[in-house]
């Protein structure tokens, strides 16, 4: 039984060959000298002038190969647009002024703050009525606290006081900047 096996799949092995070898030298007579590839079809025009019009209407879609993404330091209402649709724009060219109305308030606000502060820490006698500086009010008497004087010593403005009118001035400067700046 064996044997017949083996005798069974060798001659399938050998036909399957043959068959091979028959479909191989066909594709191979019919690439190697008969086959020529049909010849390509040539139209001729006669050259003349013509006139050439600027725009090309395409459908289809468009990405720019540079591109910007603005986006503003602070957030705010638009008050002006300084450039048109489609307009060249220049690097650091300004594109946009914001309403700066609350900003200007604030700096003046705090411009007035720190006038008060500075006179107040200047002024030899009590802070000024309904205000009092940053640190709490200045202690005054002749207390421990105060130096151990004999009569009434005034103590050296609190250190949160002069921060406190560090501060003041810092942010003032800062949005003096940023106003010049917009």
């Amino acid at each position: 039984m064996v044997k017949r096996m083996v005798i069974m799949i060798s001659l399938m092995a050998a036909f399957i060959a043959c068959i091979g070898f028959v479909k191989f030298r066909r594709i191979q007579a019919s690439t190697g000298g008969g086959y020529q590839p049909p010849p390509e079809a040539v139209t001729t025009v006669v050259a003349r002038e013509e006139l050439w019009r600027g725009t090309l209407n395409a459908i289809g879609t468009v990405a720019a190969v540079n591109g910007v993404t603005v986006s503003a330091d602070l957030p705010g209402v638009v008050q002006t647009i300084a450039f048109g649709s489609g307009d060249k724009v220049d690097s650091g060219q300004v594109l946009v002024r914001l309403d700066t109305r609350q900003e200007i308030a604030q700096l003046v606000a705090a411009e007035a703050k720190l006038e008060l502060a500075r006179l107040d820490l200047e002024r030899p006698g009590p802070p000024s009525a309904g205000h009092q500086p940053a640190g709490g009010p200045r202690q005054v008497g002749g207390g421990a606290e105060a130096g151990g004087g004999d009569g009434p010593a005034r103590s050296a403005p609190p250190s949160s006081a002069r921060r406190s009118a560090r501060r003041s001035r810092e942010s003032s400067a800062s949005a003096r900047s940023t106003w010049a700046s917009t």
